[in-house]
């Protein structure tokens, strides 16, 4: 269990980082309000477009999920740097849709590896999970005090340090789960009506969280004057609750 529970931990301390500091690092980049907000509609497109596409190719050609997982993590890890180039917009945006493409079906990836090896040998998810909001606090509590130390190489050096150790990690989880070729495919072709209708709620949903999730620390930062340190500690209210 302890495997699942630290590649929670690492993943989601990486998203400490990027979650309430990302659309500070951009505007630290020069970007304006507009441009920050186009930069990071990249990570829910890719959100939207990159998990299916990956689904469907694991599907397709019956790849193993774990061997897909430690390719991506790798290429998440080694895309991470990239963010320490001078930026442009065109070139912020670039890395952006290269870096946020190998990130974003990772989740979805170790979701499914954990949900397999608990309904295999009966362990508890929560209990699993509940790592991921540990590394998530601990990230986000921490991330200010490297905005303090110098906005870009602190900050983008933790990150691409939490993204590294991920790799070995999630390497280790082929021996902890079943064989996947056993497992039966699922021939649902359609939506039924009640799925359509979670869809739609689901939809409601993000139009209220992906504005928070962009301009709440800037709000914080620029309107109300929040220090860097004390930022992680409006972000912990919400993984608290």
């Amino acid at each position: 269990m302890s495997r699942f529970g630290w590649s929670f931990f690492l993943f989601y301390a990486a998203a400490g980082l990027l979650f309430p500091y990302f659309p500070i690092l951009l505007r630290g980049y020069g970007f304006d309000y507009q441009e920050t907000s186009y930069l990071s509609s990249v990570r829910p497109f890719v959100i939207l477009c990159a998990p299916p596409l990956l689904g469907w190719a694991i599907h397709k050609w019956n790849l193993k999920t774990q061997v897909v997982l430690t390719l991506l993590g790798v290429l998440f890890a080694l895309t991470a740097p990239l963010f320490f180039l001078p930026m442009s917009f065109g070139l912020c945006l670039l890395v952006s849709v290269i870096h946020f493409s190998f990130r974003e079906p990772l989740k979805p990836l170790l979701e499914s590896l954990t949900l397999n090896f608990v309904n295999r040998d009966g362990h508890h998810y929560g209990r699993i999970r509940i790592l991921g909001s540990i590394g998530f606090i601990i990230t986000a509590l921490l991330g200010g005090k490297l905005f303090e130390w110098g906005p870009v190489y602190p900050f983008i050096s933790a990150y691409f340090i939490c993204a590294l150790l991920c790799v070995p990690l999630y390497s280790s989880l082929g021996s902890t789960v079943k064989s996947e070729t056993d497992k039966p495919r699922s021939n649902v072709t359609s939506l039924n009506r009640k799925q359509l209708l979670f869809l739609g709620l689901i939809f409601l949903r993000s139009l209220s969280h992906a504005p928070l999730m962009l301009f709440l620390s800037i709000f914080l930062r620029e309107e109300l004057g929040v220090e860097f340190r004390w930022i992680g500690v409006y972000w912990l209210v919400a993984v608290l609750a």
